[in-house]
């Protein structure tokens, strides 16, 4: 019966994982926006920059600090390959273990993926949208992560009630 509980407990810890992991995404889309508006930096000077502010945040379930530089340095072997794809491969990878899931990895770097947004305040704008989709994905969250946590733990603790019914 602990087994099906600690079970809804872990649904209920990855929801909140991924309620985390979409705040330090909004937070890094932030970031690039200040600076390619303030910084007039390119995206790989985004990522090494932000990495280096990133240190200190360590309670993070997922290393945004070492995908942003595992991203930059791909990027500069592998000169000419789509960025979007690079970072989104690395998200990917460190996510697979996580409650982060593909669409909000899609949403977070979709500001990547349109050329001929070289523009400095077209790009803004269209970090400003992922900004937005991710911001609803995480307010719906919040208000959900709540009410599925218990349904979780509840549903956990009467599993582990029938089985030990149907056991014994």
């Amino acid at each position: 019966m602990g087994g099906t509980w600690g079970l809804g407990m872990f649904y209920r810890k990855r929801m909140s994982e991924r309620l985390e992991s979409l705040r330090v995404m909004i937070r890094i889309l932030e970031m690039i926006r200040s600076e390619i508006s303030y910084g007039n930096a390119d995206l790989l000077e985004c990522f090494r920059n932000i990495s280096r502010r990133m240190e200190d945040d360590c309670n993070e379930v997922i290393s945004f600090q070492e995908v942003l530089d595992r991203t930059a340095g791909q990027a500069e072997e592998r000169n000419g390959e789509d960025l979007s794809s690079i970072l989104k491969s690395e998200l990917e990878k460190a996510a697979s273990d996580h409650s982060l899931n593909y669409r909000d990895i899609d949403i977070f770097t979709s500001f990547m993926g349109k050329k001929g947004f070289s523009d400095r305040i077209l790009q803004t704008k269209m970090i400003e949208m992922s900004k937005a989709q991710l911001e609803e994905r995480s307010d719906d969250l919040k208000t959900n992560i709540r009410e599925r946590g218990r349904m979780a733990v509840g549903l956990g603790i009467l599993g582990g009630i029938l089985l030990v019914i149907i056991l014994f």
